[in-house]
């Protein structure tokens, strides 16, 4: 037989193959399938575990937008990435939507927190802190729908970390440990920092549980929106320690001001190291209330 003769495909799917694998030691499919499949009537064609490594592969490798994944995947072996028999003109935005509607139908945030707590869990990440911040993301066009109204969030004007008040936004809450996100959730446009760090103040005690916390061994980090009086009460009463910065208007602030820069020469210095230059600071530790 002449080689010439042979209709041969090749496949480089190594990137995808390793994203593939990485889901599924922090088990994803299996919580997806788990989550999202509902008893009863005709079985799904693609598993809901396999749409969403499907999805994040995308998202890593090339980003196509959900109409054009199947000009992603034409040239991959879908049977040898995801062990389900796949056709190309199975992969349509319609079933994506759907993934999309599965998933928000159960709770989105719930299935991160419980795939995130396999990750921790899975590599042996303790965590002592969490630093909980808001981004924003500007979006353009009209998202009401057909009953004139909008979703569960608010796409609106709101404080722009991106200097853009001209155009309406939503905002991304996140709560990272060791760089990494262990808590995240996507917010109206025009919700303030305060009141989301007052939000996840009383969410705090559930993050802990899930991630076998100590109370003892955590604290929890945010900027100065965090220093209000009614933060500091509630995390009090739940005997969270915080780390975050006072706010400028403070006496105490003021004061603390005052007093250091008349002996700037006298306090103690710290170095961290960075890559291209290190940073030194001038600390001074005072006790009050």
């Amino acid at each position: 037989m002449d080689i010439k003769d042979v209709d041969i495909t090749t496949h480089a799917d190594g990137k995808a193959g390793f994203i593939v694998e990485l889901t599924k030691q922090i088990n994803l499919p299996a919580v997806f399938n788990r989550s999202l499949t509902k008893t009863g009537g005709r079985p799904a064609e693609i598993s809901y575990g396999v749409l969403a490594q499907m999805m994040i592969v995308n998202m890593c490798d090339k980003h196509h937008p959900l109409s054009r994944l199947a000009e992603y995947y034409e040239h991959k072996d879908l049977e040898g990435l995801f062990h389900e028999q796949i056709k190309i003109e199975q992969i349509n935005d319609d079933r994506f939507g759907g993934f999309l509607d599965a998933m928000y139908e159960y709770g989105a945030k719930k299935l991160f927190t419980e795939i995130a707590t396999n990750a921790f869990m899975r590599y042996g990440i303790r965590v002592k802190t969490i630093n909980f911040d808001t981004t924003s993301k500007v979006m353009w066009g009209s998202y009401e729908g057909s009953d004139g109204k909008e979703g569960e969030i608010s796409i609106t004007f709101g404080h722009s970390k991106q200097k853009r008040n001209d155009k309406k936004q939503i905002k991304i809450g996140v709560g990272t440990a060791e760089g990494i996100v262990v808590v995240g959730e996507v917010l109206s446009g025009n919700i303030d920092d305060k009141t989301y760090n007052k939000e996840k103040l009383d969410e705090v005690e559930e993050i802990l549980d899930n991630f076998k916390i100590s109370k003892e061994d955590f604290h929890y980090i945010a900027d100065s929106s965090l220093f209000t009086e009614e933060n500091l009460k509630k995390a009090q009463n739940k005997n969270i320690k915080i780390i975050t910065r006072m706010v400028d208007t403070t006496t105490i602030s003021k004061d603390m001001k005052k007093e250091i820069a008349t002996k700037l020469e006298d306090l103690e210095e710290i170095t961290f190291q960075r890559e291209k230059k290190n940073a030194t600071y001038k600390i001074v530790e005072r006790v009050g209330n």
